[in-house]
């Protein structure tokens, strides 16, 4: 996951930009429809993952904040999955494009060493 949301609740409160665009797809507020939230929060779907996980996020982004990085690695290591997170403090949701290049090729190579599922 790459700068990705891990936890549309937390998207909610920090993104004020966002929350009418959330309330009318998931039709309310995470204080009146937690469930619709925790439903779509990949944070509670990580008991079925079976693959190992790479985290890449900046620890600068505003668009989706470093706790969702954090949040993710935090519940992957109480359930026990592989898990390996790369933060880059000078980097915001938009990686520059060489510094994204480099970082395209190792995660590549990151995947290649990962066991077969």
């Amino acid at each position: 996951v790459w700068g990705g949301v891990t936890d549309l609740e937390l998207t909610y409160w920090e993104r004020l930009d966002l929350r009418r665009m959330m309330k009318r797809v998931i039709g309310g507020t995470p204080n009146k429809y937690p469930e619709r939230y925790r439903h779509r929060t990949p944070l509670y779907n990580l008991e079925r993952l079976k693959a190992p996980v790479l985290i890449i996020h900046g620890e600068r982004d505003t668009n989706v904040s470093i706790e969702h990085a954090w949040r993710l690695e935090r519940r992957l290591k109480q359930l026990d999955r592989p898990v390996t997170a790369w933060y880059f403090p000078e980097f915001n949701h938009y990686f520059p494009p060489q510094d994204n290049r480099k970082t395209v090729q190792r995660l590549t190579e990151w995947m290649k060493q990962q066991p077969t599922v």
